[in-house]
């Protein structure tokens, strides 16, 4: 699949994705609002997180989560 197309593979994980997201409902975990199917907008939209992604504070951030902590953000 070229990058304006994405692969039949993707297409498939995106709409699980997105099943998944729709009925997620946790104050821990981001509001799923919509998605965007378009290419080359293929896109999953949340509610906002005012201290950026998970990823990026657990990783990038350079703030030091104790380990209890950081495991009880993924429950």
């Amino acid at each position: 699949a070229s990058r304006s197309q994405p692969s039949p593979l993707f297409r498939q994980f995106f709409e699980r994705e997105i099943e998944i997201l729709a009925t997620i409902r946790h104050p821990n975990v981001v509001t799923f609002i919509g998605a965007c199917h378009t290419p080359p907008n293929v896109c999953l939209v949340t509610e906002f997180c005012a201290r950026g992604s998970l990823d990026h504070l657990l990783h990038k951030s350079g703030i030091q989560v104790r380990l209890r902590a950081s495991a009880n953000m993924y429950v």
